[in-house]
């Protein structure tokens, strides 16, 4: 295989892994979809590649796995616990207010939480001054001024941070301190992760604690949270496997040809642009 279609096959592979997790699979997530216009992609890879580390203990894991269901939307918040499992959590609201649905976005600005995140900020700083990274030039004094925003702000920028979004102008404005770009995607990887393991201490396990509680109190079984996939192991009553299978078959089919389409447009407009050349 010549050298210049080889590329062309990897080049539209990953456009297509690209289209399909931007544009398809997360089409009704609002969070995710500012990713395309606001993201600074090279400082959301650096967090990615720190998450792919390996850790020796179960905490360290748990934190992981925590920080990527967040960049995914995966977290087992009240509202995807009630798309999966509508017999057990009968409404999607959150359990410690019991005002609005919990789900991610509801973490940052749920009442219950205000003055622990305003801890978490406080305690990353003084994490981030006695860390020995600091001792590398950065100027912490304006960092932290440059990421102060107002009220209505800062819960925008808390929802994107959860997320792993660090806006373009943000990224500017760090790597103008920080004097340049290696040294900015390294800064936002550090706090990013103090940060974030910050809020799974200190709101995503007492979180889960007060979930345990009311699923005692509405005597929610560990047996039936389960069930549904002992069900599956017995398997599906007759004529319903061909049923189902072929519904996602389509689904496939109809997501892989949009995924493609996306691609090739992406593909022609960046040759057409003279990003990358033409393999004619």
């Amino acid at each position: 295989m010549e050298t210049p279609l080889r590329a062309f096959v990897k080049k539209l592979v990953q456009t297509t892994y690209k289209a399909d997790w931007t544009w398809l699979r997360k089409k009704n997530d609002e969070e995710h979809q500012t990713r395309v216009h606001k993201q600074n992609w090279k400082a959301f890879k650096g967090i990615l590649e720190s998450c792919c580390k390996q850790f020796q203990n179960s905490e360290a894991n748990h934190v992981r796995l925590f920080k990527i269901k967040c960049i995914e939307n995966l977290l087992p918040t009240v509202e995807i616990l009630n798309s999966r499992k509508l017999q057990l959590y009968k409404n999607s609201l959150c359990k410690r207010c019991a005002k609005e649905k919990e789900t991610i976005s509801h973490l940052i600005t749920c009442e219950k939480t205000h003055i622990a995140f305003g801890k978490i900020e406080k305690e990353a700083w003084e994490q981030l001054y006695k860390d020995k990274r600091s001792e590398e030039g950065w100027d912490l004094v304006k960092l932290r001024q440059a990421m102060q925003y107002d009220h209505e702000k800062k819960y925008q920028k808390r929802k994107e941070w959860i997320r792993g979004i660090l806006s373009k102008e943000d990224a500017e404005k760090i790597q103008t301190i920080v004097s340049s770009e290696r040294m900015m995607i390294k800064f936002w990887s550090l706090f990013w992760h103090i940060w974030m393991e910050l809020v799974y201490k200190e709101i995503w396990k007492y979180r889960c604690k007060d979930m345990e509680l009311w699923e005692k109190k509405e005597k929610i079984s560990k047996k039936e949270k389960y069930m549904s996939k002992e069900k599956r192991k017995k398997g599906p009553r007759k004529g319903t496997l061909k049923e189902k299978t072929s519904c996602r078959v389509d689904e496939n089919i109809e997501s892989r040809d949009m995924s493609l389409k996306i691609a090739l447009d992406s593909i022609n407009r960046e040759v057409k642009e003279g990003t990358i050349v033409s393999w004619n």
